[in-house]
Formats: structure tokens, sequence, C-alpha cells
């Protein structure tokens, strides 16, 4: 069982040297699905032993065990935190190996088979490392292949240029990697992970701090998280979106993965609360200026990417107040961080390949020459749409219980300016999101071909595949919080079981100089007040996209089908009716339909009142929303709150 990870890291990997001898593509995508499954399965087998018995999994390279309790040699430590981000990154690359496999435009190079490969090995290496000398041997080789990847998936000059500029940023964050590394080495004398924790936990000095901005700047920039790395895929297309998604996903949550290890496991997020201010500045930077990019973007994928790369600066800002003094906020922010980080993997493939279906179909990437795309696209809709409920926080979907549990810990932490900001930040996502939804799906433009038709089934079916994962983790979060991240959050803290799981018992209480004392894990996300003030919230998603939904299709195209009649022939029928009952005898007093009929009689002057009241409500409402519309949507977003205020409450 302890040399599961190493098979798991080996397999693509040997898989990749296989397609090295053969040219017929069809195979090679074949042996690169298989690799991935294979891999993918094994890090499955390992959820028994790591996740249900929280046990750590430790293998050594040639057997070269701690010495006198100094590590010589390298091995790989798996726990729950490590194997639960390997499962998330297998997860990627097995749905966009399914891409690859059935979509043709993007197996231009067979290359781009192999070094999807290589890339999943470098990652699970980093994942399962031990030390920091094999974390930052494979974390170049990962940064290398983006970079081939960057310039090979697509035949345009840019995209050479661009990955020139990859090599450029991955240059500075080595050099900074470097300078950490080797400072914690002249303190510590080892560069292994556990050991590090240990000697560190009595002996943090002023080195150690220069040592940690160091690491934490170079593995944030190596991961695309402090700099912009992604938007330098300028010239994307659909022939290079599955290299968009891996830097977007994959290799974003590895240097996330990085900087977990680095707060919580080495430095054990000891007295680095300043600097836990800087990162939180440096998150709202990240998360407004990207926003501000993104609205301004005319095309499609890159104003995607762009919104992705904000969202990266809110989890930046739970990392950021992971380091608080207050370990409860502490550890609610740390869980809230855990929570993102699914549901950003989550929508990020949603919307990155539902925007190539858009862009391959429509053959355009310009947002203001898409529409009326909803008709012959349902499905591509579909898939759309669940990834904006899940970027937006919608219930019952993945990114409801991050969102919520992002606002509420920055409001639990006292942070009005910042709870301020982000509230105002996901407001305007809001609407970004309505309106571009309305542009590409709703909007009636002339210029789009009447050929266009969905794309093939084999084609959509990775992006409706994480749709039902999305729906199902956002119907049942109990699972996921229950089994994943709460296992997760207790690797994390549980410092000295790590320790002593990888240099033998008791190690934890010879180098402690003082007892430790692991944090009690407790959080609550499901406090009444927390629900009611989270359904205000989400009060104002559900409306405008329900009321922009029921204008633009269901009003328009069904209801209007179904009901020709105009407004006047429907008082005209009215009157009639009411005439024929009155003869009948049906009605016998008149009296309250006197003025009535009276009124109703005089069609102009119904006419002209009915046009100056529509006139009025135009200004206020967009596209002469009608009343019925605007009742129909409140009543549905209230329904939605009140359903999901009862489920949490069972």
């Amino acid at each position: 069982m302890n040399s599961i990870p190493l098979i798991s890291i080996i397999i693509p990997l040997v898989f990749a040297l296989i397609q090295l001898l053969i040219n017929n593509k069809n195979i090679q995508k074949m042996l690169t699905f298989s690799g991935v499954l294979f891999s993918f399965i094994c890090n499955l087998l390992l959820i028994k032993q790591v996740i249900y018995e929280n046990k750590t999994i430790v293998f050594w390279f040639s057997n070269i065990t701690p010495i006198n309790k100094w590590v010589f040699g390298q091995g790989l430590e798996v726990d729950a935190f490590s194997l639960i981000f390997a499962i998330i990154i297998s997860f990627i690359f097995l749905i966009n190996s399914i891409y690859l496999f059935n979509n043709e435009n993007n197996c231009c190079n067979k290359n781009i088979f192999i070094l999807n490969l290589f890339l999943m090995s470098s990652i699970l290496g980093i994942l399962f490392s031990s030390d920091l000398f094999s974390i930052y041997f494979l974390i170049e080789i990962m940064s290398l292949i983006i970079s081939i990847l960057s310039a090979i998936s697509s035949n345009s000059k840019k995209a050479y240029l661009n990955s020139l500029k990859l090599l450029l940023s991955n240059a500075v964050s080595s050099v900074f990697i470097l300078l950490g590394t080797i400072l914690l080495y002249i303190q510590i004398h080892t560069l292994n992970i556990a050991q590090i924790s240990a000697l560190l936990f009595s002996n943090y000095k002023e080195i150690s701090l220069y040592a940690f901005v160091m690491l934490f700047v170079g593995y944030a920039i190596k991961g695309f998280i402090l700099l912009c790395s992604v938007s330098n895929v300028e010239d994307i297309n659909k022939s290079s979106i599955s290299m968009s998604v891996l830097v977007s996903s994959a290799c974003i949550v590895s240097g996330f993965y990085t900087l977990i290890r680095l707060v919580h496991f080495m430095f054990a997020a000891k007295e680095l609360w300043n600097i836990g201010k800087m990162i939180i500045i440096a998150g709202v930077v990240v998360m407004l200026i990207s926003l501000l990019i993104a609205i301004i973007q005319k095309k499609l994928i890159r104003s995607i990417i762009f919104i992705l790369i904000s969202q990266m600066g809110s989890m930046l800002i739970t990392v950021g107040l992971g380091l608080s003094n207050n370990n409860v906020t502490a550890i609610t922010a740390v869980n809230a961080f855990l929570h993102s980080i699914l549901a950003y993997v989550i929508f990020t493939l949603l919307l990155l390949y539902s925007s190539s279906f858009v862009i391959s179909t429509a053959q355009t990437d310009e947002i203001d020459k898409m529409g009326n795309l909803i008709d012959k696209m349902p499905i591509t809709f579909i898939t759309f749409l669940v990834g904006t409920f899940s970027i937006v926080g919608i219930p019952f979907f993945s990114g409801f219980n991050s969102k919520w549990s992002i606002i509420k810990v920055i409001n639990d932490a006292g942070c009005s300016i910042l709870f301020n900001i982000y509230l105002i930040y996901s407001i305007i996502i809001v609407v970004y999101f309505s309106v571009l939804l309305v542009k590409i799906f709703f909007r009636k433009n002339s210029d789009i071909g009447r050929n266009i038709k969905e794309v093939p089934f084999q084609v959509y079916l990775p992006a409706l595949i994480v749709s039902i994962i999305d729906i199902i983790i956002g119907s049942l979060p109990q699972i996921i919080t229950n089994d994943f991240v709460n296992k997760a959050l207790y690797s994390i803290y549980n410092l000295q079981g790590y320790i002593d799981s990888v240099l033998g018992s008791g190690y934890v209480d010879e180098m402690f100089k003082t007892e430790y004392k692991m944090p009690k894990l407790t959080y609550n996300f499901n406090s009444l007040s927390s629900i009611l003030f989270w359904n205000i919230y989400i009060f104002i998603p559900a409306f405008i996209i329900l009321l922009i939904i029921y204008r633009k299709y269901v009003k328009n195209n069904i209801i209007s089908k179904l009901n020709k009649v105009s407004l006047i022939n429907k008082v005209n029928l009215f009157i009639k009716k009411f005439k024929i009952n009155k003869r009948d005898g049906v009605y016998n007093d008149t009296s309250i339909f006197k003025k009535a009929l009276s009124k109703a009689s005089n069609i102009k002057l119904f006419n002209r009142i009915h046009i100056k009241l529509r006139t009025v409500y135009n200004l206020f409402v967009y596209d002469g929303l009608s009343i019925n519309s605007s009742i129909i949507c409140l009543l549905l977003s209230v329904s939605l709150m009140l359903i999901y205020t009862f489920y949490t409450s069972l």
C-alpha cells in the first residue's frame, strides 16, 4: 500500500514513454486516457487508509530511512490534505483527457498527449514530495511543460511570445524559491518538510521570516497566483482550450497547495499575521483589478480567464485570514479555502469548456458578435448556466458553500471594509454574468448563421459530467464537508501526527520545547443569522438571473406562442362576455361593474394610460419587462430562499 503513491506518479510517465514509439493518434488518445484513469484509480485506492483511518503514508526511496532522527534521503508523504488535492488534480486531467479524446481540433500535435501525461506526473510529484528540493525540481518541470504547451497548442506567433513570457516569469520565481530554500537550509540544515516544521517551531528567527517571504512569492508566481500569467495566453482559441484548462485549474491548484504547505506545515502559521494582512491586500488587488479587466474585454475566453483570476484573489484572502492570531478565524478561513478550491475547479472546467463550444460553433470569439444561441445550443447553455450559478453562488450548486463561507469568515473577522468590498464584488459578478448570458444566448443577432447546431455528444460529454457533479456537490454538501473538507482540515492542523509519522513517534515531544496543543477545530456556518443574511444576498442574483431568463426566453418564446391576443382584445372579450352573462341573468347586481365597464369601454383613454404607465416603467426596468414577469421571478427567488433555509435547517 505504501508504494501506491509512487505508482500513481509513474503510470502517466510510462504511458507517455510508450507514446514516443507510436505515431497513431487514436492509439495515443487511448494511452493518454488510460494512463490518467489508472493514476486516478490509484489515488482513489488510498482513500480508506489515508482519509477514513487518518494515517499518513510514508515511502522512502532506496529505503533510506531517517538516521538518528535526521532525514538524509528523499521520499513521498501522503496525508489527507495531499491526497484530496491529488484526487482533484487527477479528476481535472481525466476530464481533460476525455475532451482531448473527442475533439479532433486539439489533436494537431501528438506531443500534446505526451506533455499532458508528463505534466500530470510532475504535479502529483509536487503533492506527494517530502522535501523542498524535490518540490523545486518538479515545479520547474511543470513550468517548462506549460511553456512548451503554450507554444505548440497554437500556430500563431503570439503563442511563442507568450511562451517566452512564461519562461521569464518562471525564471524570476525560481530565484525567489532558491533564495528561500538556501536561507532555510542555512538555519535548519535539512530540506525535509516535516523536520523543518519541527525545528522551526521553537527556533523561529528573523532569517526564517525572510525565507518564508521568498518561498511564498516564488510559489505564488509559479502557481500563476500573484502574477496574472494565465492572461499570457493572449491568442487562445478552441485549439488550445485544453492547455488553458490545465493552467487555470491544475497548475493553480498545485500552487495553492504549496502555499498551504508552506504556511501551515513548515511555519505552522506562527507570528505571521502581519504578512497575512499583506496577503489579504494582495488578494483584494488581484480580485478587483482582474474584475475590471474582465469587464472591458471583448473576447469571451479572455473575459472568463480574468474572472477566474479574480476568484484566485478571493482565495488569497482566505489564505491571508488563515494566518490570523485568532484560532477560530484562522480555522474558519482554511475551511473556506478548502471549499473555494473545490468550487473553483468545477466552475473553471464548466465555463472554459462551454465557452470553447460557443466559440467553435459561432466561429467567433467576439462577445458582441454572438447571440440567439439558446435554441441552437441548449446543452451548452445548460453547462454554461450551471457554471454561472456556481461562480455566482446560487444555492444547490458547488459555489454556494465557498462564497457563503468566505463572506462568513470575513464578517466574523470584523473586517467591515473587506466585507463591503467582497459583497460589492460578488454583486458585480452577478450582474456581469447576467449580461454575458443575455449577449451570448438570448440576444437576437441576425449575423449568426442558421446552420449553427449543438456540438456532438462526445464533445460536450466532459462538461455534462462536471455539471452533474456540480449539482450533486451543491445539493449534498454534508458529504463533501464531512468526508473530505473536515479530514483535510484535521490533517493541516494535526502537526504532531504529521511529524511523528515521518520521523518516528515521540519526535515532537523531544524537539518542541513547549507542549504542542492542537487547536480545537470548531466553526459554524449553519447559524440562523448566517442563513438569513445569506438569503438576503442570494436573493439579488436569483432575482436578476430569473428575470432575464423569463423575459428573454420564457415570455417571448412560449407565452407569445400560446397567447397572441392583444391587450385591447382581452378587454373587448371581457366586456362582451360580461354583457352575455348579464343578459342570461348570471349577474343580477351590476352596480359593482358599472364604473369599471364605463371606463374600460373607453379604449382610447385606456390606451393612453397604458402607454404612459409603460413608458414610466421602461425607465426603471430593462427592455419593457412586464409586471407579471417581475412578480413570477420574485416568487421564484423567495421560494428558492425558503427551500434552502428549510433544507439547511434539517
